[in-house]
């Protein structure tokens, strides 16, 4: 899924009233938003190159803990249940007196449980769209992906699949394996490098989009 369609899913899942909406929406993002950081560090900052960041760069073992850890559900879903053990004690006044004052208030516990609650949508619907750019959605539990027959941004992938004929890369072709991605095989050099990038130039529109869309209905929601 696009970051836009991440945010609208949540939107419409968890953000039915405009108080809610800036944490569901910015919760819909952040999953995609170490990829923005990382593009902009290597390539104005580092001055990496563009087909260097993604063909290298971008299995950094470091890059890849970065990336998958907002997609973690073990991680999500153990973040959302402490939010909500806070959340309802602090909603029944089961908190010792002299803890009161320095425990978060109950709008700010709702905005950050919708926060990760709407990630953790982000890292479900992920998870059965990826193919090449699969995710370890289970780190640090475990480095399983999934490797999906359906592609968000290849219509192609499953018609490749139902014809296996097609799409194979040509005899003598090079093939480029993709490290720390198991379960994806290898790719074309012809076509996996472009392929890589431009999921990647689309993930970060995405993601400049989705947070100027944010950033509009927070200025909305303050009105």
């Amino acid at each position: 899924m696009t970051t836009p369609a991440h945010a609208a899913l949540s939107l419409i899942v968890l953000g039915r009233s405009e108080r809610n909406a800036l944490p569901v929406a910015l919760g819909a993002v952040a999953p995609d938003a170490p990829m923005l950081v990382f593009y902009l560090w290597e390539r104005l900052v580092r001055g990496v190159s563009e087909g260097r960041i993604w063909s290298e760069r971008y299995f950094d073992p470091g890059w890849q803990v970065v990336f998958e850890i907002p997609s973690s559900i073990p991680l999500l879903a153990l973040a959302l249940c402490i939010l909500l053990v806070l959340l309802g004690r602090r909603s029944t006044g089961r908190f010792p007196a002299a803890g009161v004052a320095a425990t978060p208030r109950p709008a700010r516990l709702t905005a950050a449980t919708l926060f990760v609650a709407s990630m953790i949508l982000h890292a479900l619907g992920d998870l059965p769209l990826h193919r090449e750019d699969a995710h370890r959605h289970f780190f640090p539990v475990s480095d399983w992906r999934f490797t999906s027959p359906v592609s968000y941004w290849d219509p192609g992938a499953l018609r490749r699949v139902r014809r296996p004929g097609r799409g194979r890369p040509r005899a003598g072709r090079l093939r480029l394996p993709l490290p720390n991605l198991p379960g994806a095989g290898s790719l074309d050099r012809g076509r996996g490098g472009r392929r890589l990038r431009a999921i990647h130039r689309l993930r970060r529109a995405d993601v400049v989009g989705a947070l100027m869309a944010g950033g509009a209905t927070a200025s909305r929601t303050g009105a």
